[in-house]
């Protein structure tokens, strides 16, 4: 059992150091994981670009958060933040 155990340990850790990997998307964004919890597992995503941050919120939307000083905005419609602020 330990060994089986260990193995889907390992397995784990794989595709959590795969997700984990910084991934340039669509409209100039990196892409970086910023948790991961539950079963099945999910996984959490934050985007930055050179302007600012989209962040997830508990409620489904996603905030924009400026690099400088400057207003934020929230959204549903994360494709919408992502062509507004590439």
């Amino acid at each position: 059992m330990t060994s089986e155990w260990e193995r889907l340990k390992a397995r784990m850790v794989k595709v959590v150091e795969r997700e984990a990997s910084e991934l340039e998307v669509e409209h100039g964004w990196t892409r970086k994981l910023v948790s991961v919890g539950g079963w099945p597992h999910k996984y959490i995503y934050s985007y930055y670009n050179d302007k600012g941050y989209l962040s997830p919120l508990s409620t489904g939307e996603w905030k924009y958060t400026p690099k400088n000083e400057g207003i934020f905005e929230r959204s549903n419609d994360l494709e919408y933040l992502m062509k507004r602020y590439a």
